[in-house]
C-alpha cells in the first residue's frame, strides 16, 4: 500500500500486530517507473506526492531516517554554490518551504504528533508479542534501541508536576514550556557535551558563529583558546574549545540556541525532562542490568575469551621461542 490514509484509533489497534512494512515487487517497479520519469525530466519531485513513500524508502534507499538530514544537506551544499557554506538550519527551511505544503508531509507529521501526545502507540505496541524483541522493535514499532531507552527512562521519570516546577525556576523559566525546556537541557553537561560532540560544525560555520557571538563569555573563552584571533572556520574544528565556550555561555538568553542544539522537538524536550529530574537513564540501566543479568550473557563470556586468549598466546609463545631456539 503506497497512500497512506488515515486511520481510527480502533483501526489502529486491529493492526497493531500487522508485521513490518516491505518493498514488494509491485512497490519497486512503481518507484523504478518514477525514477526513470524523474530523471528524463516528465516528472518533478512537486507532483508525485514523495511522502507516500515514506515507509518504503529506508529500505529502498538503504538510509535510516536519523542518517537522511545529513545525506540531503551534504547533497545541497555539493550542489548549488550559493547553499555551500549554509547552516542545517537552513536546509531545514528550504525543505519546509520545497515540501511543507505536501499533504503527505502533513500526513507524516500528524502521525507524529499522535505518536508524541497520544497512547495510540503505547497501545499498539502493548498487544505485540515479539518473538525477537531487539531485532524486531524497530521494524514492527518504528522506534530504536535509543528511542525504546528514552522512553523507558521516561516512563520511570518525573510527574507533569515536578517537570513543570523544575521549568519555573526563576533561572529557567523564559515564558514558555518549550523554551523553559530547552534552556534546562542545556545547562545539564552531559547532555550538552554529547549534543556538541555530535555536531560536524565545520557544516554549520554561521550557526557556530551566531551562537557564540551572542555570548561575550563564551567569546572571550574561545577568542582567548584560539590564540587571541577569533576565526570560526578553524574553531568549527576544535572540538574542546567549543566545549569550553559553550560551557561558559548563557542559554537563557537564547533558548532558540539551546534547541538547535539539543534538535529535539518540544514534546521530546519536556520528556527529557521528566527523565532526567529524577536521573531516570541511570535508573533505567540498573533496571535493565538487574532484570536481564547481561554479565552472564555478555561480559562473563567475553571475559572467559579474553583470559583463553591470553593463555592460548602465553602456550604460542612459550612454544616459538623453542622454534627459535632450533632454528639457531
Amino acid at each position: 500500500m503506497l497512500i497512506a490514509e488515515a486511520k481510527t484509533a480502533d483501526e489502529v489497534e486491529d493492526e497493531s500486530s500487522a508485521p513490518a512494512v516491505e518493498l514488494t515487487k509491485k512497490d519497486a517497479k512503481e518507484l523504478t517507473a518514477l525514477a526513470g520519469e524523474l530523471k528524463e525530466g516528465k516528472r518533478t519531485i512537486a507532483d508525485i506526492n514523495a511522502a507516500r513513500f515514506i515507509h518504503l524508502l529506508p529500505d529502498a534507499l538503504g538510509c535510516s531516517r536519523v542518517d537522511a538530514l545529513g545525506l540531503v544537506a551534504k547533497q545541497v551544499r555539493d550542489g548549488s554554490e550559493e547553499m555551500k557554506e549554509s547552516a542545517d538550519s537552513e536546509i531545514v527551511d528550504l525543505l519546509w518551504e520545497k515540501h511543507g505544503a505536501d499533504p503527505g508531509v502533513l500526513n507524516n507529521l500528524a502521525l507524529e504528533y499522535l505518536a508524541q501526545k497520544t497512547n495510540l502507540v503505547h497501545d499498539a505496541a502493548a498487544k505485540i508479542t515479539f518473538d525477537d524483541p531487539v531485532k524486531e522493535m524497530e521494524k514492527l514499532v518504528g522506534i530504536g534501541r535509543t528511542k525504546s531507552f528514552n522512553a523507558l527512562s521516561v516512563a520511570l521519570g518525573s510527574s507533569s508536576q515536578e517537570v513543570d516546577e523544575a521549568l519555573a525556576k526563576p533561572n529557567v523559566w523564559m515564558g514558555d514550556t518549550a523554551s523553559s525546556a530547552y534552556v534546562y537541557l542545556a545547562n545539564l553537561i552531559h547532555l550538552r557535551f554529547n549534543a556538541v560532540g555530535r555536531k560536524d560544525w565545520t557544516t554549520d560555520v554561521k550557526t557556530l558563529q551566531d551562537m557564540i557571538e551572542a555570548d561575550p563569555e563564551a567569546k572571550k573563552i574561545a577568542t582567548e583558546s584560539m590564540g587571541g584571533e577569533l576565526n570560526y572556520a578553524e574553531l568549527s574544528d576544535q572540538q574542546e574549545i567549543i566545549q569550553e565556550a559553550f560551557n561558559v555561555k548563557d542559554w537563557s538568553k537564547n533558548p532558540e540556541h539551546a534547541a538547535y542544539l539539543l534538535r529535539l522537538n518540544p514534546y521530546e524536550a519536556r520528556s527529557l525532562v521528566a527523565s532526567e529530574i529524577k536521573k531516570s537513564p541511570q535508573a533505567t540501566t540498573m533496571l535493565l542490568w538487574k532484570t536481564y543479568n547481561p554479565q552472564y550473557n555478555t561480559w562473563i563470556p567475553f571475559a572467559a575469551i579474553g583470559v583463553a586468549a591470553i593463555i592460548a598466546l602465553a602456550i604460542f609463545g612459550h612454544k616459538a621461542k623453542k622454534w627459535a631456539d632450533m632454528n639457531a
